[in-house]
């Protein structure tokens, strides 16, 4: 049975992510070249799709000379990142990591990570050479799925809320700014 999110009982289709997170998360991966990087996709579920508000990169626990393929995160780090968002909007989404010198194929060889993080979004960029490509993401359907089914990833835009700082000699004449306006 497929999972559906919450709010709308919609078949998730796409992982929408901030801009300015994106760029750090592929900083993250192309700065880790010829290793893989992985780390915490964090955010929250806005019906269709869900959302990335932030990124956490983990340290890659995987046996040092498997870290060109493989990445691992510890547990306990994940339990830490889960009790801090406790309380809040935001949860653990699910994961990234970077494909050193590969395809951003399916998240794993098979399915033996992805399968006991079932509503998990698996997001994977490919770095060639340094250079980091389009990530693509990958969900599963429940534990009975088949196998991950592939996401839209989308950029978003966060609002950031800010308003243009008052220009002090203009609002003592009280006059508005023009870009305030």
């Amino acid at each position: 049975m497929a999972v559906r999110s919450p709010r709308r009982a919609r078949l998730m289709t796409e992982v929408r992510v901030s801009s300015v997170w994106l760029a750090r998360l592929l900083d993250h991966a192309a700065g880790g070249y010829p290793l893989a990087v992985c780390g915490l996709l964090i955010g929250d579920n806005d019906g269709a799709a869900l959302r990335v508000t932030r990124v956490v990169p983990c340290p890659n626990t995987a046996p040092p000379a498997q870290r060109r393929q493989r990445c691992a995160i510890d547990p306990r780090a994940v339990s830490n990142v889960r009790r801090a968002l406790h309380g809040t909007p935001e949860r653990v989404l699910g994961f990234y990591r970077s494909e050193p010198d590969g395809a951003a194929g399916t998240p794993v060889a098979g399915s033996e990570q992805v399968r006991p993080w079932p509503g998990a979004i698996w997001l994977v960029v490919p770095v060639a050479r340094g250079d980091a490509g389009a990530p693509r993401a990958w969900w599963l359907d429940g534990a009975g799925a088949a196998g991950p089914r592939e996401l839209a990833v989308r950029p978003f835009h966060p609002s950031t809320g800010l308003a243009p700082c008052p220009d002090p000699v203009a609002a003592a004449r009280g006059e508005a700014r023009e870009d305030a306006r």
